[in-house]
């Protein structure tokens, strides 16, 4: 079935009942339409939420022309100028050959199978003749009808699309509303009865009970398939009063029932598991940017009065148990190190989605292949190819361990060919990284959802910024410390601060940074989050980055959202360039390179107006792009499309 609705954005919630009432009876497949301009994307989510309850349906939504309308008549108090739709659907729906319209102030209470399978191959529409016109038989002589004319309610209406397409009736309708504009009341019904009068099948009046006939026609109340509640009086008002024993009562109570029904599944809290294997400290875990975006970011804003978010965090000591605690109000899980017991805790856990950063920890993955059918998020943060590696390598004073996993890039290989995984990328040049590595066709759409950052709320002061420059990460091999600390020996002027600590290989890393301890500008102030952090931001004139490896690391985001510049030999989708200076790929342990890092950062000192340029775009850049809110709502969105 195709079914059409006109509405706005004020009834959002009444449509929502309706559907429902169709989807309770109907099983489908069902095509929903609604013709709307201003239909808001929370009541989109609404609507959709109904997808976890019911299957085969879709639901579109499109925008019709308000300038055809315009200059239309409106002379009901509660009825909108979205009431004209009615002339177009059938020329915005060329692939449909017939469509019921429905009003939203109605209740499906039964199959619409009868009504769909009317023969109308010979008219324009099928409808219930209106009793309150039929009652009052002069209007249909002021509007010039003939006795003998048929007068439809127009809240329900079966269409002969592809004729109403082929006879331009929609051409006709506007021009009897242009015409009679000051004869008409009742709008574009009046021009539908007008325009189709010889063209109109009549329907038994349970396809569409009218208050009307709950007044003159109780007794066929209980066969009803549609009830329609006509007029401004409306169950769902506050001043909407009958009489205890009444029909209208029983109608009131009808609409109230499936209204209680549909708030009860709009209540429903979607469960999903973010998969990460460190979550910035909580449960004792690293201190990793991965970290950072899981508990600062993810688990912070995606829970929402729909989705309800827990962290699995790898597996616990235990085979049979797993191990539960809360953190900043979220549940963070370990799973059982027993397979078949972690299979079990998931199939009762029921998510029904799974987002992952990367994948850097496959146990879950392997657990739910071939076991559970919930979609797997996945967003794509730093896909290391073999050539990274090949550059990861080259350094030698503090060596990288190496985490390749083929077994996990086959696993989430197969999972795609299964339509298992949605993968999204924090940045653009990842994009054929992620196709390289996990072994994904072209075929598979790889969608760009930047990573959030919650900017300053006040204006940043770029042009009186300190000499200061900043290193902000952890403090380990892949970072390469110590060249920050020989750029900070040949740079006596300015003020260097290492922003992080070791959490990895500590003593190593430790013993080989102890050398630079006695350089006067260059302090060593350990891990800083919060106000300590955005004092550095704010003050700090550049961000230096001289990791052998990063994707598009946070610290970046977070320096460019405060002003700070970059210098980098490190340029993921063109930032440094755009925003700093980037001193080109420097392998190995570097140290041959530190001039060229020298250099780059004197000339940003020297160019104070190209450096508050770049901090200044960098600001836009980062409010416009990576913007908090947008991420939400993408995100969002995202999962709401993995779960049809």
């Amino acid at each position: 079935m195709d079914i059409a609705f006109n509405v706005n954005n004020a009834y959002a919630h009444q449509l929502s009942v309706c559907i429902y009432s169709i989807l309770k009876h109907n099983k489908g497949p069902i095509s929903f339409y609604v013709f709307s301009n201003d239909f808001s994307d929370e009541n989109k989510r609404n609507i959709n939420k109904l997808k976890l309850f019911f299957k085969n349906w879709d639901i579109t939504y499109l925008s019709p022309d308000p300038k055809l309308f315009s200059n239309l008549r409106l002379n009901v108090p509660h009825i909108s100028r979205e009431t004209y739709y009615r002339f177009v659907m059938p020329d915005m729906l060329p692939h449909v050959d017939k469509l019921l319209y429905l009003d939203v102030d109605l209740i499906v209470c039964r199959s619409l199978e009868k009504l769909w399978n009317t023969d109308i191959r010979n008219y324009y529409c099928a409808g219930v003749q209106d009793l309150w016109i039929q009652t009052n038989e002069f209007y249909g002589k002021k509007i010039g009808l003939k006795s003998t004319a048929q007068y439809i309610n127009a809240g329900v209406l079966l269409i002969n699309a592809k004729k109403w397409r082929m006879e331009e009736v929609s051409a006709k309708c506007f021009q009897i509303a242009r015409e009679q504009a000051h004869n008409i009341q009742w709008q574009d019904q009046d021009v539908i009865n007008i325009c189709c009068n010889l063209h109109i099948k009549l329907l038994d009046s349970a396809f569409n009970f009218t208050s009307k006939n709950i007044s003159e026609e109780i007794k066929k109340a209980s066969n009803a398939v549609i009830v329609h509640y006509t007029g401004c009086d409306k169950p769902w008002n506050p001043n909407y009063k009958v009489k205890f024993f009444s029909s209208k009562r029983k109608i009131k109570l009808l609409w109230q029932k499936y209204n209680r029904e549909y708030n009860k599944l709009k209540e429903y809290k979607i469960k999903g598991a973010l998969l990460v294997n460190e979550f910035f400290g909580g449960a004792k875990t690293a201190y990793g940017g991965y970290g950072f975006l899981a508990r600062n970011y993810i688990a912070k804003f995606l829970p929402t009065k729909d989705i309800q978010l827990d962290v699995i965090l790898g597996r616990s000591e235990s085979k049979f148990f797993l191990r539960k605690e809360k953190i900043d109000n979220i549940y963070a899980i370990f799973l059982p190190c027993k397979k078949i017991f972690s299979q079990i805790c998931l199939w009762f856990l029921n998510y029904k989605f799974y987002l992952t950063i990367e994948v850097t920890d496959d146990w879950v993955l392997k657990c739910l292949n071939g076991f559970i059918k919930a979609p797997v998020l996945f967003w794509i943060q730093d896909p290391r190819t073999k050539r990274d590696w090949e550059e990861i390598e080259s350094v030698k004073l503090l060596p990288e361990q190496t985490y390749w996993a083929p077994k996990t890039y086959s696993l989430i290989s197969d999972l795609t060919k299964q339509e298992k995984i949605v993968f999204f990328s924090q940045a653009q040049y990842l994009i054929e990284k992620a196709r390289e590595l996990y072994n994904l066709p072209s075929s598979v759409n790889i969608s760009f959802l930047p990573n959030p950052i919650v900017c300053p709320t006040e204006e940043i002061d770029v042009v009186n910024k300190k000499n200061w420059i900043i290193f902000l990460g952890r403090v380990e091999d892949v970072k390469r410390g110590w060249l920050f600390c020989e750029i900070a020996k040949c740079c006596p002027e300015y003020d260097f601060y290492v922003l992080g600590a070791s959490w990895r290989n500590t003593r190593q890393n430790s013993s080989v940074l102890e050398r630079y301890k006695d350089i006067k500008n260059l302090h060593f102030v350990g891990h800083v989050e919060g106000e300590e952090k955005k004092r550095y931001l704010k003050s700090a004139k550049i961000l230096l980055n001289t990791s052998i490896h990063e994707a598009l690391p946070i610290s970046f985001l977070e320096a460019l959202s405060y002003g700070t510049v970059l210098v980098s030999n490190q340029n993921p989708d063109d930032l440094t360039s755009k925003f700093g200076i980037f001193v080109g790929k420097v392998l190995g342990d570097g140290f041959d390179a530190v001039p060229l890092y020298v250099q780059a950062i004197k000339k940003l000192m020297n160019d104070d107006s190209h450096r508050v340029k770049c901090a200044q775009e960098g600001i836009t850049y980062i409010r416009n792009i990576h913007s908090v809110q947008k991420w939400i709502l993408n995100l969002d969105r995202i999962i709401w499309e993995s779960l049809k």
